[in-house]
């Protein structure tokens, strides 16, 4: 896979210092904070980290602190869309699997591990154009804890050995754009491979990096953290359980 380009808004002036011509620089970037849930920022940074490391292709960010706003913290996450326009075309799911069969069942189990009930047409992007097809995988704000505050704990124990990405009473949310567009268990065992080999240390730090800013709690972070490993852990069983949910795959290679 090629490196992701990502938009630069200004140069602002040379560092001045070593050879390498250095500048100081604004790039462009998507930013949210807590105002609508105390969640968000622990939700986007939690599943922003662990995602990376499994290898979908989700853009650079990181937490960020505006001391000129009355809103001081917030997650920012460098901008993709190298076109003029901010509105990226909502993707269309049997284009996507059918170009992109690995990555887009990679998408499905990394949205299962972090219990995702929120992955629509809009909050991915894939750019067709290139070759090949280029995904960008974006918005996790509404995973993990979800987006009720103060209800973290409770979603966590709800949906601990459930699919989570179903929709339905328990799940709520919608039902994953991808879940039902899967053809074939092929690329399973590949993915099944990188979620089990996340390290204990990665979720463990992404789960508490956030506490010392008053935006989870330890034991909302230790929940968390509990969550991650167990489905971790179990991936390959939550969909063995839930085979009939993967309404495409019509023959099932795998047990």
């Amino acid at each position: 896979m090629a490196a992701q380009q990502y938009s630069l808004l200004a140069f602002n002036k040379p560092t001045g210092e070593g050879v390498a011509d250095s500048w100081h620089v604004s790039l462009k970037a998507v930013a949210k904070n807590n105002e609508k849930c105390s969640y968000f920022i622990s939700n986007e940074y939690i599943c922003a980290e662990i995602g990376r490391v499994v290898g979908i292709p989700i853009p650079p960010s990181g937490l960020v602190y505006a001391s000129a706003y009355p809103v001081k913290d917030w997650f920012a996450c460098l901008n993709f869309n190298l076109s003029a326009g901010d509105t990226l075309p909502p993707v269309d799911a049997d284009t996507c699997v059918d170009t992109l069969p690995e990555l887009s069942c990679g998408l499905v189990l990394f949205d299962m591990l972090i219990a995702n009930n929120d992955r629509h047409a809009k909050n991915f992007s894939v750019d067709f154009l290139q070759t090949p097809p280029r995904m960008s995988v974006f918005d996790h704000s509404h995973a993990l804890f979800g987006h009720a505050s103060g209800q973290g704990l409770a979603r966590l124990t709800a949906l601990r050995d459930r699919l989570a990405i179903s929709g339905g009473p328990v799940t709520s949310g919608n039902r994953h754009c991808l879940l039902d567009k899967i053809k074939t268990d092929d690329h399973f065992d590949h993915w099944y491979a990188r979620i089990q080999s996340i390290p204990d240390h990665l979720i463990k730090d992404a789960c508490y990096a956030t506490v010392p800013l008053g935006m989870i709690t330890e034991a909302e972070a230790g929940a968390a953290t509990d969550f991650l490993t167990h489905r971790r852990g179990t991936i390959r069983d939550l969909v063995q359980q839930n085979k009939s949910e993967f309404k495409g795959v019509q023959q099932w290679k795998l047990i």
